[in-house]
């Protein structure tokens, strides 16, 4: 049975379906900027006379589908199908070419291996997403008319990522992965056979891209050209295939039927018209490399970082067969004629090597040494440090360590220690005033460096706001400008409070956080996807109800002979001081009770047997076993005793939920981090439980038990 979303074209009424609401969500890679060069031409199988193309469509192409899109019943044989018309799901105008046809997928793939699937590395960024998707063959029109139907043989599972990589990597922008499917696909699906590495295509070569472009049964598009090789570098080439969102991760061959390239991004894909519904975006199918095209991976280079990595298999990094890059330890590990060799900054580094008598045997990214054909050495940037890499991706050796102040970036080909921007790391963030505003920026323009990621994404560069809130606030951030990340942080070291990748609003990759703060300091992170670019940020803060108060929940203050602490009030949640605490025989120090005793100058030694006095002060007879952990009924002495010192009753163990020794140590973890001004529904000082006098307790008990710390 097919579920339809949105309503039923009348080409497809006489199908018993059932009516759904309409998705209005998008994937990330269902946005991957697609476009159609001069003349549209995708076709379906059907309509794909040559064998070859015929073959890789329906053999080797595989669409990546959310598993709640099928039904499957594998007793009876059957797939439902839960789909939604294309034209209507993307608001196209009515004659758009299939604009009835079902779309299903998001992003799409190519078996490559016995059971490796090569796809786009944004498509399956982690293992979660990777075991959200379904990998689906026989997703194809193959009579016309015909609506297409599935088994659940052709359906197959995420085993695991054996590598994903998605961000720019020693001045190469990288975007791919391979997935090992849950079991080997039987014949007739068969591995496309890759192009070997000889090398960018020239300018020129005629390439067609097979996928399943929008989540549509799978197109062939021939009549595309490389306009950019981008020789040079050979992380990617520019072709001017015709392609869509869903088109990520599909295949692009070369004129000889070899895969060549993955499919990552490109132009705009849609064009809205006077009446209100999109047509396809038209350009002119003869481009520059100036005026730029899609953006296709060379498949060589995602096989080459596969095969670093150890991978060995029956298609793919064949063992014996060796070649530009691949690590060996003898001669005898490359192939036949090559020999192995090293680099005297780093021994441990050993790479095949061609024989050549000068640099032009070698590949471009090699230099003739020795007789062997080397990996050439240049510029990079490992973390804040300065290093060199060799032209296979690998760290050689370290050059010098930035100061903290500064860090490493590549400027002009060169790469060297440079102040580090306002907003590059967490603890130096842009400040940001608690007010309406719109800032524009540009992460690559700035020399954002890429040290920070949320939960949700953030490969890229980025760069940090910080501001602080001294009451509850709703708050709103909205950025745009290329594929971009929002975050939200609580202090550098502390929680995560939103992320997000891609939203609509504002749609078109920007991002936005909706959320209502209560008081803290905060750190807002404009992130980006994979590569940065100009944005710009505009932020929102809305009334609160509270009065402005000159404190922060879980702050502590001396007030007389007392602690008074600042927390929340029941009811609006607004920020107040609470009433002080009598400290008993201690006294106030920066807002924590300490014994009298104990004052004096503030060393460690000071403040170790301060601990002590108060461990003896509450239960005396133990002290003199210090490696004994203390027995309940000990501890419930004591804290009744330290209970009646700060004039509050008998607590016991059980009150406190302190069962076992990991259970004291969090419950020192939790008074220090509330000591410190802790996030929102934590009681601070003053509010309940009073922190200062129960973290002093706590650490008293902590060091009875002959921690040592």
């Amino acid at each position: 049975m097919i579920r339809l979303r949105g309503s039923v074209p009348a080409s497809l009424a006489p199908l018993t379906v059932l009516l759904a609401c309409a998705d209005p969500s998008l994937d990330v890679a269902e946005r991957r900027d697609p476009v159609v060069y001069g003349q549209d031409d995708r076709q379906d199988v059907f309509a794909v006379a040559d064998p070859v193309w015929r073959a890789r469509a329906t053999r080797s192409a595989m669409a990546l589908v959310p598993p709640d899109r099928l039904a499957v019943d594998e007793a009876a044989g059957t797939v439902g199908l839960e789909a939604s018309v294309y034209g209507e799901h993307f608001g196209l105008c009515e004659g758009q070419r299939f604009f009835e046809q079902l779309r299903l997928g998001r992003c799409s793939g190519t078996l490559v291996d016995t059971d490796l699937v090569l796809t786009a590395g944004h498509c399956v960024p982690n293992q979660a997403r990777c075991d959200d998707r379904r990998f689906v063959f026989e997703w194809a029109v193959e009579a016309e008319g015909e609506v297409p139907t599935l088994t659940p043989a052709d359906i197959y599972e995420c085993a695991e990522i054996v590598r994903t990589v998605d961000g720019t990597f020693g001045g190469r922008r990288l975007d791919f992965a391979f997935i090992r499917l849950d079991r080997p696909p039987p014949a007739p699906y068969e591995p496309a056979p890759l192009r070997p590495d000889d090398g960018a295509l020239p300018e020129g070569t005629p390439v067609t891209l097979i996928g399943f472009p929008n989540g549509l049964p799978v197109k062939v598009a021939a009549n595309g050209a490389v306009v950019n090789p981008r020789a040079d570098v050979r992380d990617f080439f520019e072709a001017t295939v015709d392609a869509f969102g869903g088109n990520s991760g599909s295949g692009v061959y070369d004129d000889q039927g070899r895969l060549a390239g993955v499919l990552v991004r490109g132009e705009q894909d849609y064009a809205e018209t006077d009446a209100g519904c999109d047509v396809v975006n038209v350009l002119d199918g003869e481009r520059t490399a100036e005026e730029g095209a899609e953006d296709i991976t060379y498949a060589a280079r995602a096989v080459e970082d596969l095969c670093l990595q150890g991978y060995r298999g029956e298609h793919l990094c064949v063992p014996g067969d060796q070649t530009w890059c691949f690590p060996c330890e003898a001669d005898a590990d490359c192939r036949a004629g090559w020999t192995c060799g090293g680099f005297a900054q780093n021994a441990r580094l050993k790479f095949c090597r061609a024989p050549c008598a000068e640099d032009g045997d070698c590949r471009a990214d090699h230099a003739c040494a020795e007789g062997g054909c080397t990996p050439r050495l240049g510029p990079a940037c490992v973390g804040p440090d300065v290093w060199v890499r060799e032209a296979c991706g690998r760290n050689v050796a370290p050059v010098m360590a930035c100061p903290e102040d500064q860090r490493c970036a590549v400027v002009a080909g060169e790469a060297a220690c440079h102040p580090a921007p306002p907003g590059d790391r967490c603890g130096a963030p842009i400040a940001l005033a608690v007010a309406d505003q719109i800032i524009e920026g540009d992460l690559v323009a700035g020399g954002f460096g890429a040290f920070a990621q949320g939960s949700c994404a953030g490969r890229g560069p980025e760069v940090v706001y910080g501001f602080t809130l001294d009451r509850p606030r709703p708050f709103t951030a909205t950025v745009t400008g290329f594929d971009t990340v929002l975050h939200l942080r609580r202090g550098c070291d502390d929680f995560e409070v939103a992320c997000v990748d891609d939203s609509d609003p504002p749609g078109d990759r920007g991002s936005q956080i909706q959320a209502d703060l209560a008081p803290g300091v905060y750190q807002l992170f404009v992130d980006s996807y994979s590569a940065g670019g100009a944005y710009t940020l505009e932020v929102a803060f809305g009334e609160s109800p509270c009065e402005p108060v000159a404190c922060v929940p879980g702050e502590a203050r001396c007030v007389d002979d007392g602690v008074q602490g600042c927390a929340p009030a029941e009811g609006d949640g607004c920020p107040a001081w609470g009433e002080p605490v009598p400290c008993g025989r201690a006294a106030c120090v920066d807002g924590v009770c300490v014994a009298e005793a104990d004052l004096g100058p503030p060393d460690q030694g000071d403040a170790d047997r301060g601990l002590d006095q108060a461990a003896a002060d509450a239960t005396p007879a133990d002290q003199a076993q210090p490696d004994a952990a203390p027995s309940e009924g000990t501890l419930d002495q004591a804290l009744a005793d330290v209970g009646a010192d700060a004039g509050k009753p008998d607590a016991t163990v059980g009150d406190l939920g302190l069962a076992d020794g990991a259970a004291l140590d969090r419950g020192v973890a939790d008074a220090g981090a509330r000591a410190q001004g802790g996030g929102g529904g934590c009681r601070a000082v003053g509010g309940g439980v009073q922190g200062g006098v129960w973290a002093l307790l706590l650490l008293a008990l902590r060091r009875r038990r002959g921690t040592g710390r």
